[in-house]
C-alpha cells in the first residue's frame, strides 16, 4: 500500500472514531490557513478555551487536506512545545474539525502587538523553546517543513511566562528511520527557507 492510501485510510478511521458531534461552542475567527480557518472555541462542559481547525472535505487539494489531517492523528502528544490535538470529528459531512489547545497569540502577532520592547531573555526563550520543540519532532523522524512565526504561537501563563507551541503539519514529512534518499521536492513558505535549501546538493530533509 502506498503513503497516499495510508494517509487516506489513517483519515478514515479517525473520522469514523469520532464520527459523534461534540459539544463545542464556535466562537471567533482567529485565522485561516492553508486548508481551513481557525475559530477559538470553548468546550461546554468545562468551559475551557480551545482552538478548533475547520477543513473543507470540497477543495481542489483534497490529497493535501486528507495528509494535514492524517499528519496531526500521529503526531506525537507529550512534549509542551508542540500543539496538542484533542480530537477530531466530522460535521455536515463535509468538513472535518481538528480540535486543539487554544493559544494566545502566534509569533508575529506576538511581536508586533506587544506593547513593551521585547527584552533578550524573553526572544532567548523563544528559540530554546521552537530549539526543544524542533529536537523532539526530528527525533520522532518528522520533519515540519513550514516554520515561520505564523506557525509558531504563544500560550501565555501565570507571572509573565508562557509557553511556545509549533502548530500547522500540513506539510511535515514522516522519514522512514531507513529512508537515506535525499527529498527533492521543495515545500515550506519560501522567505522562512534555511539557506541549507538553497545550497548543492539540494536536500529538503531539514528545517
Amino acid at each position: 500500500m502506498n503513503r497516499q492510501a495510508n494517509n487516506q485510510n489513517t483519515v478514515q478511521r479517525t473520522v469514523q472514531r469520532s464520527a459523534s458531534n461534540p459539544k463545542f461552542i464556535l466562537g471567533t475567527e482567529l485565522g485561516r490557513g492553508r486548508y481551513g480557518t481557525v475559530h477559538k472555541s470553548q468546550d461546554r462542559l468545562s468551559g475551557n478555551d480551545l482552538a478548533i481547525k475547520k477543513i473543507s472535505v470540497h477543495q481542489p487539494n483534497r490529497d493535501a487536506m486528507m495528509k494535514e489531517i492524517a499528519n496531526v492523528t500521529k503526531l506525537p502528544q507529550d512534549h509542551e512545545n508542540i500543539v496538542k490535538i484533542y480530537h477530531t470529528y466530522v460535521e455536515n459531512d463535509d468538513t472535518v474539525n481538528i480540535v486543539m489547545e487554544y493559544c494566545d497569540y502566534d509569533l508575529d502577532r506576538y511581536f508586533k502587538n506587544s506593547p513593551n520592547k521585547i527584552g533578550n531573555d524573553v526572544k532567548y526563550s523563544i528559540m530554546h523553546q521552537v530549539a526543544s520543540g524542533m529536537q523532539y519532532l526530528h527525533s520522532h523522524n518528522i520533519i515540519h517543513r513550514d516554520i515561520k512565526p505564523m506557525n509558531i504561537l504563544i500560550k501565555l501563563e501565570e507571572r509573565d511566562h508562557f509557553c511556545v507551541k509549533i502548530t500547522d503539519f500540513g506539510l511535515s514529512k514522516f522519514i522512514d528511520q531507513d529512508e537515506t534518499s535525499l527529498m527533492t521536492s521543495q515545500a515550506g513558505t519560501r522567505a522562512f527557507m534555511a539557506p541549507e535549501f538553497y545550497a548543492e546538493p539540494r536536500s529538503y530533509r531539514r528545517d
